[in-house]
């Protein structure tokens, strides 16, 4: 035992192979990833290395002429010696007593294949952002299908496609817009192995080769085209790769200045990283550490100074192009501040990524009387409230469909507890949600992570539309008395907003639904951010009403028409609409302001992917609805005496 053999047992999980009993039979003294200087353990037992014993080095460095190191043992003060060396040679000795490698010959391992486990370094397998422990090796059950302790080395010098003449491709180099998306979520990484083959000589004489070095191939892939090969470790140890957090740079500016400016280029596709601009460039690749770690390493590589620039969304840009001198051209920069351009790759902090809104089905119908402000129906309703009506029989039949679709693409968000649902609490939105929720909580009844947050959360504040009028318009009853027909409904769950009570005028509406909107993403957004999780991504499923969506629509992307009669976001019963995050707001910017009409959208602003979808209903787009004006019922208040007149409930166009 030692100090750094336990630190390497408790970073590893206990998931490992047993550990042959042969070497109890090697004296630990004799480890050559043992310090040659006296060392204290957790126990208070104190061991150190006779360098007597010590090994020649006969590995693949020496041999290879890469590792010159003497036949004496490592120091602790050396400093080119890397710890994950240590771990690689403590493991291999743990797996077999035959093995003792000096760890100097180990300098470019990045992995070990024995038996049925791999041992990788850290970084070879984490965001390019992170900085994991010096000496920390993550154990995957597997193998390379090699017999004996595998080694396994990069190449020497890894290959890069060279950039074709000869063929066409878009290359466009565009200013950097301040969007913070990912433009290589089809990158992916793959391994595989030269020829080359080393065995490692424990001693001189010895016959057996019970560990060798393996030539592997860590390649970038952009869906089936190859880009290149890595040696990760190297990369992400150079001094050209700098990591920046909003921490790093503090500042007073407004949130004007905070915003990129042009002098930045995008990168948004392999080919224009392999022919950059000579300027400044800004790589989008938020939310894919893959991603990030793909054009880190091999922007490293080729040797361009290199800023992985966490939460992009809150660093103040003004201070971040001053830092590097960015915020001139590189002709007007002196030769000893900047000789080369700088890529910056963008990583963000961003959980709330994706909004459905979804429109409850067919419904049954009301009436109302503007003279005395009575709601009334045919047959009475399940909650016995005024216009709050359950589904018709259509409407039933859609939410069946609707649950077919929506359990099968929100069943590994619900399953990883990254689904949040909220509903207007009419009875017709929470019965729409019914078999969605049911099949959702089904399928992940044996994560206790998902069950638990797969309750739906009533939130009024993107509730029902009533015009203005003289009387009190309806409201529907609280969580509590829900959960009666609704089990799952959140009764703990305090509304953000709650509409006024005798109606509002659109514009009202629009303010209500897009202050509502925004408090809840910010909610969820310091909700994962606080729990450490604000990596992940998350999706809010709404259910409510036509004018509502219509309304959400608008507030999430900022384009509210000058004639709220415009139709232009879709509400068909049952049909769905999906929003994708642009960015979040920037450090010091609101979620929401009173001006939100003239911004991107609440919360950072979103783009529309899908505008009332109806795919999954096979009677497809049914009972549309847009804006006709104000509904306005003030002046019945002096006919109320004079007769009755009705005015349905329907909602057509």
């Amino acid at each position: 035992d030692c100090p750094f053999a336990a630190r390497s047992a408790r970073i590893l999980p206990l998931s490992l192979d047993p550990i042959s009993t042969d070497v109890f039979s090697l004296p630990l003294e004799e480890a050559l990833w043992l310090p040659s200087e006296p060392g204290e353990t957790d126990l208070g037992v104190v061991f150190t290395r006779d360098p007597k014993t010590a090994f020649p080095n006969t590995s693949w460095g020496s041999q290879q002429g890469e590792v010159k190191s003497p036949e004496g043992p490592p120091e602790p003060h050396d400093r080119k010696l890397e710890r994950w060396s240590l771990v690689f040679s403590c493991i291999a000795m743990f797996e077999t007593r035959n093995i003792n490698l000096d760890p100097r010959s180990l300098e470019r391992v990045m992995a070990i294949s024995t038996g049925n486990s791999l041992y990788v370094a850290m970084p070879r397998i984490s965001d390019a952002f992170d900085c994991p422990d010096p000496s920390e090796v993550k154990h995957v059950v597997g193998n390379i299908g090699r017999p004996g302790i595998s080694l396994m080395i990069p190449s020497v010098v890894p290959m890069v496609r060279k950039v074709d003449e000869f063929r066409w491709v878009m290359i466009n180099h565009t200013d950097f817009d301040g969007y913070l998306g990912d433009s290589f979520q089809h990158t992916s990484l793959h391994l595989s192995f030269t020829r080359y083959e080393l065995p490692v000589l424990s001693q001189h004489g010895y016959q057996g080769a019970e560990a060798s070095f393996i030539e592997t191939i860590v390649s970038i892939f952009d869906r089936k085209e190859w880009v290149a090969d890595l040696d990760v470790l190297f990369a992400l140890s150079h001094s050209i790769l700098e990591r920046v957090g909003a921490h790093d740079i503090t500042c007073t500016h407004t949130c004007r200045l905070k915003q990129p400016t042009s002098c930045l280029t995008s990168i948004d596709s392999w080919h224009e990283f392999l022919d950059p601009p000579e300027n400044h460039c800004v790589i989008r690749s938020t939310r894919n550490w893959i991603g990030r770690l793909s054009t880190a390493a091999l922007s490293v590589q080729q040797g361009a100074k290199t800023v992985i620039l966490k939460d992009a969304d809150q660093v103040c840009w003004e201070c971040l192009l001053q830092r590097y001198q960015m915020d001139s051209p590189i002709d007007n920069l002196p030769p000893y501040l900047l000789s080369e351009p700088i890529l910056i790759i963008l990583a963000s902090k961003m959980p709330v990524t994706q909004i459905l809104l979804l429109r409850h089905g067919d419904r049954q119908p009301w009436s109302l009387n503007p003279a005395t402000g009575e709601y009334s129906s045919r047959e009475p309703f399940p909650t016995g409230l005024p216009a709050d009506p359950p589904l018709a029989p259509g409407g039933v039949s859609q939410s069946e469909e609707t649950a077919k679709h929506l359990s099968s693409y929100l069943k590994e968000h619900a399953d990883q507890g990254r689904l949040r649902i909220y509903s207007s609490l009419f009875y017709r939105c929470l019965e729409t949600l019914r078999p969605s929720v049911l099949a959702l909580r089904d399928a992940v009844s044996g994560s206790s992570l998902g069950l638990d947050k797969l309750q739906v959360r009533g939130e009024t504040g993107v509730g029902e539309w009533f015009g203005r009028a003289w009387f009190v318009q309806p409201r529907p009853g609280d969580a509590a008395q829900l959960r009666k027909f609704f089990p799952w409904v959140d009764e703990k769950y305090e509304p953000k907003l709650t509409p006024a009570g005798k109606g509002e005028k659109i514009h009202e509406l629009h303010d209500r639904v897009a202050k509502a909107l925004a408090l809840v993403i910010e909610d969820v957004d310091n909700e994962f951010a606080a729990a450490g999780k604000g990596d992940q991504d998350v999706t809010l499923l709404f259910c409510s009403h036509a004018a509502a969506i219509i309304a959400s629509g608008r507030a999430l992307t900022g384009n509210v028409p000058a004639d709220y009669d415009e139709i232009d976001f879709g509400c068909f019963t049952s049909g769905i609409s999906k929003y994708v995050r642009k960015k979040v707001p920037a450090a010091g910017e609101a979620y929401f302001s009173d001006d939100w009409r003239n911004s991107e959208g609440v919360a950072g602003g979103w783009d529309c992917k899908l505008n009332s979808d109806t795919s999954h209903l096979s009677g497809g787009p049914q009972n549309g609805w847009h804006f006709q004006g104000d509904q306005a019922f003030d002046s019945y208040e002096a006919a109320s005496k004079m007769g009755v007149t009705e005015l349905s409930g329907s909602r057509a166009p």
